[in-house]
């Protein structure tokens, strides 16, 4: 289930209201069931992302859990039960594309047993990015709704505990780090490339990237820290809006990266919009969230996932096609001379222009993959067969 070609982020999304202050009141309201409690949950993990049970009104929900965003529900959750509306605001996507929103108040809305009532929330539709569609989530559990409680997360092992009242166990295997937030609960800290300190990284579970920084902090670090990178090219959409954009950024890998005193190896750094640290790098360790003091600590896992090799590609719905949306150079895409827009065809069993769909496509991936056997459409429709195995392009 590591795949670099599949990616895609609800990082980045952002709410600014017509009127600040009355934006940073919502964002403070809410309210949580008991002062003293510890309830684990099982949740599902793929394609480095997590999706939890919830509870409205008796009804079980998929909400993805992402500290990057804030709590959402879906449109069709809101036309079912009519949420007392607040506001209206301007919700911008990882992408960076824009769009009016409805702020809404959930009365309660339960995580295992733990209710979280009155809390404040944007309705979003979750169908306008074919990728997104896939996941089949309701909602968002975000970042306003955390603040609540207390979250330990491990993704490799598919659960997540929320407490309050009690004392993190077995501390001694933890790093501890203290972090800020800013008005949307956004969990921020610095981390350390080599020798260089980069400031004010998002800790995103929305992200099933690594570490992401804008263009001009990525070329500070290309100055100082690495100067080999691999462009990748094409096309990206990965926002929420499914709006399709033009796309070229740059991967590169680094011998160490420090959250503290937590050493991070053979990780990599893409240039994007936002500054982020997502879930592949997340997945390896169990993370402990404690809003009570404000810190964040990480226990590495034994199993260390990498993340380096890859087929090279990205892959989007364009005209109800499924095609190549953006190719790394360097990999094995790049070296068969694939490039963006092309379309597939099939990859091994799945035929997309007649059984399969996107979606088949991404539980097909949910499970490691070295090899594929890749049939396509060159931009002169030309039909070609290759096989891909993955490797590193550095």
């Amino acid at each position: 289930m590591l795949k670099y070609f599949i990616y895609f982020i609800f990082s980045g999304l952002l709410l600014s209201g017509c009127a600040t202050t009355s934006y940073i009141k919502a964002m403070k309201m809410g309210d949580i069931s008991s002062e003293h409690f510890s309830e684990t949950i099982n949740v599902e993990a793929t394609n480095q992302l997590l999706i939890v049970p919830v509870t409205i009104k008796g009804n079980t929900y998929r909400f993805l859990f992402d500290t990057g965003a804030p709590f959402s529900v879906s449109e069709e959750l809101q036309n079912k039960f009519q949420f007392n509306m607040l506001n209206k605001a301007t919700l911008t996507d990882s992408d960076k594309s824009r769009s009016s929103v409805e702020i809404i108040e959930v009365d309660t809305i339960n995580i295992g047993k733990i209710a979280f009532t009155n809390q404040t929330a944007f309705v979003a539709n979750f169908k306008q990015n074919a990728i997104i569609k896939c996941l089949n989530i309701d909602g968002i559990i975000g970042s306003n709704l955390m603040k609540h409680c207390n979250w330990t997360i491990d993704m490799q092992n598919e659960f997540i505990t929320l407490y309050k009242g009690y004392k993190l166990t077995d501390q001694d295997t933890f790093v501890t780090i203290p972090f800020s937030k800013n008005t949307q609960y956004d969990i921020i800290l610095d981390v350390k490339v080599g020798k260089t300190t980069v400031s004010n990284i998002k800790i995103d579970y929305g992200s099933n990237g690594s570490l992401t920084l804008p263009e001009k902090r990525f070329s500070v670090l290309r100055s100082k820290e690495f100067d080999k990178t691999r462009t990748s090219i094409g096309f990206v959409q990965s926002g929420l809006f499914g709006v399709r954009k033009p796309f070229t950024s740059e991967l590169a890998q680094i011998d160490s990266l420090w959250l503290n005193e937590v050493l991070i190896t053979n990780a990599t750094i893409k240039s994007g919009k936002s500054a982020l640290l997502g879930g592949k790098i997340l997945t390896n360790y169990i993370v402990n969230i404690n809003w009570d003091n404000k810190t964040i600590a990480f226990a590495k896992h034994t199993k260390q996932y990498q993340f380096t090799d890859t087929f090279g590609f990205k892959i989007g719905v364009t005209a109800n096609k499924l095609v190549i949306q953006s190719v790394l150079e360097q990999t094995p895409a790049f070296n068969y001379g694939l490039k963006a827009d092309m379309e597939i065809i099939s990859i091994d069993d799945l035929n997309f222009t007649t059984a399969h769909t996107l979606c088949d496509y991404m539980n097909y991936f949910k499970q490691e993959r070295k090899s594929i056997q890749v049939v396509y459409k060159t931009l002169n429709g030309a039909q070609k067969e290759i096989t891909l195995t993955k490797k590193s392009p550095f």
